[in-house]
Parts: structure tokens; C-alpha cells; sequence
């Protein structure tokens, strides 16, 4: 809801919500103000584990043809992913798979998932900033120019 809150004082802006579990996006959009709707959209999205670069990981199946300018990666959840591993940690594909669309400026928030910080690192081919709050254990990918 802040995010929504922040573009819609800007004036501008759209914010893609995406979940694999059902539950959850239900629980979300009851409890969006009427007000604010206008600059969401929930996506139900399927989850599938994949291979990238040799690594093992999950990538959402359907993602808006969209260029984010900041990306808050919180999941997913390793029982969203049809066929994980018990008591393996999801790594996600998906900021790997968008980094072509990021703008310069663009920020990524992982909240507090260190295996998939990891696996990001790795992954991730442009240059970015990564710092590590640890009060909040929310790493922050800040691309560099």
C-alpha cells in the first residue's frame, strides 16, 4: 500500500503485484483502499522451477511486458513451486531474467532471502551496488550507471 500511496501522489507510475499463491493475492486485494486500485495490478502468476546458467531456480510464467524501476522480491515460497525440493531454498529467476529491461537507477529490495541474494549475485550481469541493512536484513541491489 505505500508504494501504491507514493504513485499515486506522484501522479504516475504502476505497481505489478505478483503471486503464485492464490491465498495470498486475495488477501492482498481485500485489503487495497478503493482509492489507490487504479495504480495496482494483481496478477496471479504460476510458478515453474527452472534451470538457469546451471543453477536451479523458479520463474513466474506470466510477467507484464513492463520496465520496473524498482523491484521488491519477497518469495517465493518453496511450496508455491510445483515439483521443489523439501527443505531446499527457492532462488528466483525472475529479477535475472528482467535485468535487460532495467532502467538506470532502477533498486531491488530481496527481503531477507541470503540464498537468493547469493544466487542474484551470481546471476545478475550488470553493475550494481549491494548493501546490506542489517537491522532489517534487506539487501539492496542499487544499479550503477
Amino acid at each position: 500500500m505505500v508504494l501504491a500511496e507514493a504513485l499515486s501522489r506522484n501522479g504516475q507510475g504502476q505497481l505489478y503485484t505478483i503471486d503464485a499463491n492464490e491465498h495470498w493475492l486475495d488477501v492482498a486485494q481485500k485489503g487495497f483502499p478503493d482509492r489507490l486500485r487504479e495504480r495496482v495490478r494483481f496478477i496471479h502468476s504460476p510458478l515453474e522451477a527452472v534451470e538457469h546458467a546451471g543453477e536451479v531456480c523458479s520463474r513466474f510464467t506470466k510477467v507484464p511486458d513492463a520496465a520496473p524501476d524498482f523491484l521488491y522480491l519477497d518469495g517465493p515460497a518453496p511450496g508455491d513451486v510445483p515439483g521443489w525440493p523439501q527443505g531446499k531454498a527457492v532462488c528466483a529467476a525472475d529479477p535475472v531474467l528482467l535485468e535487460s529491461r532495467f532502467a538506470p537507477g532502477f533498486c531491488m529490495v530481496v527481503d531477507g532471502r541470503t540464498e537468493n541474494v547469493a544466487f542474484l549475485k551470481r546471476q545478475l550481469r550488470r553493475n550494481y551496488a549491494v548493501r546490506h541493512n542489517d537491522m532489517f536484513k534487506l539487501p539492496t541491489f542499487q544499479l550503477q550507471s
